[in-house]
């Protein structure tokens, strides 16, 4: 018999009165093996709650186990297995309902579970149908807006950023980026009116000009407006003129502008 410390104190302690098995496992179990009392097994039974994903059947045979245990009736059996119940629903249907023994509460909640288990199936499968459509619905019309976002309109020039990632600046003539409109070797580009969207003049010729003739507009008369509308027209063409003017002194390209001037090329 291999016995240490205090079991092997014991022992010595009890060996003339050991003088058989018998003897030994009824004086070892009397002062090792602690009774279960009351207050112990309840505590036990209590505690003992479903877990999640534990099989209802298998929670159930060890609960009812432990309430025989304390020889609980089938009603006092049924609301300690009810509140360990892991799922809230299957205990507020079992609560509402009346059961002869705790077999009956057993095939009960079992009916129960396997009609929820195979409704999810059905409201899932249509609630996912549901959800896809929606999402394409939702899908097609974000992509038909971000498309009509990308497309630019006609006569729009493509407004590039200021520097590039170099943080080069960008020349306004040319639209390339490594040095200044002022130092740019290219031939002047024609000026460009963001306002009307053509070339030939700058928005603010072209705002000036929109300005005076509708202030002018106002005033009655059907000659007054006709000379505005005229005064309109030649003043457009006489900002492009002259905005064409200094380009040609700056590139060489006099000549180009002749038929404008009503001057025959030299």
């Amino acid at each position: 018999m291999h016995l240490i410390q205090g079991a092997r104190d014991w022992f010595l302690a009890r060996r003339r009165i050991l003088d058989t098995w018998t003897k030994f496992q009824d004086k070892f179990r009397v002062t090792y093996v602690r009774q279960n009392t009351a207050v112990c097994r309840w505590k036990r039974m209590s505690e003992r709650v479903q877990r999640k994903d534990e099989p209802i059947q298998q929670y159930f045979q060890n609960k009812v186990k432990l309430c025989a245990d304390l020889r609980l009736s089938t009603e006092e059996m049924k609301e300690q297995v009810l509140v360990g119940l892991w799922s809230r629903d299957l205990f507020n249907a079992m609560s509402a309902r009346t059961h002869v023994d705790v077999d009956a509460l057993l095939h009960d909640m079992l009916d129960y579970e396997y009609r929820v288990r195979q409704r999810p199936e059905c409201m899932r499968t249509s609630q996912s149908s549901s959800n896809s459509s929606s999402k394409k619905q939702q899908s097609g019309a974000d992509d038909k807006v971000s498309t009509e976002k990308k497309v630019p309109r006609t006569g729009d020039r493509v407004k590039q950023p200021m520097r590039n990632e170099k943080g080069e600046f960008r020349c306004y003539n040319c639209q390339e980026y490594g040095h200044m409109s002022k130092d740019c070797s290219k031939p002047r580009a024609d000026p460009y009116c963001v306002g009307c969207k053509t070339t030939g003049h700058f928005k603010r010729d072209y705002t000036n000009v929109v300005n005076e003739v509708s202030v002018s507009e106002e005033e009655p008369g059907t000659a007054a407006r006709k000379y505005y509308k005229q005064a309109r027209n030649i003043s457009v063409v006489a900002a492009v003129v002259g905005r064409n003017l200094k380009s040609a002194e700056r590139t060489g390209t006099k000549a180009l502008l002749s038929p404008l001037l009503g001057q025959r090329p030299a």
